[in-house]
């Protein structure tokens, strides 16, 4: 069905939330499309798949303009007029172009953020929310997952050896109760560890969490 074939793959370098540069990628079908942004994690272990970094002075060699261009070149070749609604094909299609074990050829954050987009781009040119279209078997709204106390390789002092201790607002009857519920416990843990611990223990890591208290 053409209604159903991607018809345009664009990449763009933007920032996340920790101000690095990370890529932006929409997937267009017809009027309909889709977009993500690849997420990065601080901690990277040596068995992960390798991001594509520019290298160089600019951005400390974090910049992402090499992996916009094998986005806008080689992958957006191999995506335009695939189904969209195929994600194991178009996975494993960028997985053999890439052809390495560890996605470092193309960079794994252009193939999880243009995998991502597609999932989006599928959802929205099938007018479903994006959680029912990935499980159609969903009633229910998933909930956010805050990280409110960290340890491991995020703490500052003697913490835990837990890297994160994450709420979940189950039982939230919508998402915007669900935030109300996240903020208030926040907060009210944000008072607790500064009565039992002082004043250092309001720092918290890049991910937002607690992580420095005193045993």
């Amino acid at each position: 069905m053409n209604e159903l074939k991607i018809t345009d793959v664009k990449a763009r370098e933007v920032y996340n939330g920790l101000y690095i540069p990370t890529l932006e990628v929409t997937i267009e079908v017809g009027n309909e499309k889709g977009t993500s942004v690849a997420p990065m994690g601080q901690s990277i272990g040596s068995d992960e798949a390798v991001e594509l970094r520019d290298g160089g002075e600019r951005f400390g060699g974090v910049g992402c303009l090499k992996a916009v261009e094998k986005i806008e070149t080689e992958l957006k070749e191999l995506l335009i007029g695939m189904d969209v609604t195929q994600q194991r094909k178009i996975d494993h299609a960028m997985c053999e172009l890439d052809g390495t074990p560890n996605k470092s050829r193309l960079g794994a954050n252009a193939l999880v953020a243009v995998s991502a987009a597609a999932t989006v781009a599928a959802a929205n040119t099938l007018h479903m929310p994006i959680y029912r279209y990935v499980n159609g078997n969903a009633r229910i709204i998933p909930v956010p997952m805050m990280d409110y106390v960290s340890g491991g390789h995020y703490s500052y002092g003697a913490s835990s050896e837990i890297q994160e201790f994450s709420f979940l607002p189950i039982g939230a009857d919508s998402l915007v109760e669900a935030m109300e519920l996240s903020r208030k416990l926040y907060f009210t843990l944000l008072d607790m560890v500064t009565e039992k611990f002082g004043s250092l223990a309001q720092s918290v890591n890049t991910s937002g969490g607690f992580s420095y208290y005193n045993n």
